[in-house]
């Protein structure tokens, strides 16, 4: 059965969470400064999820074991900051995993019944998958998806403010991607007209970043969630930091009408 343990509180939680994370904010003031940017968003993400949740036929326990979920679900970026001076996992440790190891490893579940546990870290340690496995439990399904939107709704807002001209260029936040204001991977353009997901590890330009972010508006599992993307502007803004070239003039037409479309079905 899942459940919440007796006296659950879930502000207990988030003080934990702030905590910890309060340990890693040592070192120069560049590497502070990505710690900071973490904390920032996992309490963006949360935020996220609320709405998301408030718009769900939920039961108040789903509802917390989601935010729990979501409040933890980049618990493993600060070890891996730490370890690797990154948030690339392609060249350090698969932060979702990470992640796992680092809340079974602090108990911070301890008190929740087994079952409760398996959900909330499931949801944790499928985040940041590709596609998520057919065969899933439909209560893990549910707080993935909500972790998922909430987290890729917060990375828009985060990526959008690094892609600016203006703001100097981020090496970890930009996966040390390479920033040609013009270059990008025809493959990539390719699999976003396709409605195709693209994988983090192809991406060689910040371009492609972008590119891939608009691939996510696809990928947003709840109407709430579509809403917020739409309401914030966010394929606008991104088309404004892609080259402005036929090609991309073209994609930008298609990704309205199609998800326009998707709004009137």
């Amino acid at each position: 059965m899942h459940d919440l343990p007796a006296g659950y509180d879930f502000r207990t939680y988030e003080r934990w969470f702030l905590d910890f994370t309060q340990g890693y904010l040592q070192g120069s003031d560049f590497d502070t400064a990505n710690i900071r940017i973490k904390i920032n968003h996992t309490l963006r993400v949360l935020g996220f999820a609320r709405q998301i949740t408030k718009n769900l036929d939920l039961t108040p326990v789903l509802q917390e074991m989601a935010h729990l979920a979501a409040l933890f679900h980049d618990i493993g970026r600060f070890p891996q900051y730490a370890r690797y001076k990154t948030y690339n996992d392609k060249v350090s440790v698969n932060h979702a995993t990470e992640g796992v190891r680092t809340m079974k490893q602090h108990g911070v579940l301890a008190g929740f019944p087994p079952q409760s546990q398996h959900l909330i870290l499931g949801a944790i340690a499928l985040h940041n998958r590709r596609f998520l496995p057919n065969q899933l439990p439909v209560k893990v399904r549910l707080l993935t998806q909500i972790v998922r939107d909430a987290d890729k709704l917060d990375i828009f807002a985060v990526m959008l403010a690094h892609f600016d001209p203006r703001i100097p260029y981020n090496k970890v936040v930009n996966l040390e991607l390479k920033p040609d204001p013009d270059n990008y991977t025809p493959a990539i353009l390719e699999k976003v007209q396709a409605r195709q997901s693209v994988n983090y590890q192809h991406l060689t330009w910040v371009n492609d970043f972008k590119l891939m972010l608009c691939s996510w508006l696809y990928d947003l599992n709840y109407p709430v969630s579509q809403g917020i993307a739409r309401e914030k502007g966010y394929l606008d803004k991104l088309l404004e930091y892609l080259p402005k070239t036929p090609e991309f003039e073209h994609l930008g037409r298609q990704l309205r009408q199609t998800l326009q479309d998707d709004l009137d079905r």
